[in-house]
């Protein structure tokens, strides 16, 4: 037989259950965090969005090297060619430096 105190209970206990899933919403992770904890929360998000979009960022300088390696040395630009050449590929030395940042903050912090 069912006894109402059990009932009771059973009912008391799916109502803990309950409030407890409510209570377990993204503030729950800031709840016990200090301006610390927080600072490296945002500085590892904006690490991880940087390293995801570097892809995108070496895929458009490689496009613009490949381009103007497709130009060659025509008379147009003859004496540009070797800058051209040079002004792209450091920009991948730029963009490897920021990958290394950002890649660090992303998984690090």
């Amino acid at each position: 037989m069912h006894s109402p105190e059990k009932e009771g209970a059973k009912l008391n206990d799916m109502g803990a259950e309950k409030e407890m899933r409510k209570s377990s919403s993204l503030t729950i992770i800031f709840r016990y965090a200090d301006w610390l904890d927080i600072w490296l929360m945002l500085l590892g998000t904006f690490g991880a969005v940087g390293d995801g979009m570097s892809t995108n960022c070496l895929l458009v300088y490689v496009s613009r090297l490949f381009n103007s390696l497709g130009y060659g040395k025509s008379s147009q630009n003859n004496i540009n060619f070797l800058d051209e050449i040079e002004k792209r590929s450091l920009y991948f030395v730029y963009l490897g430096m920021a990958v290394m940042v950002v890649a660090f903050m992303g998984n690090f912090l």
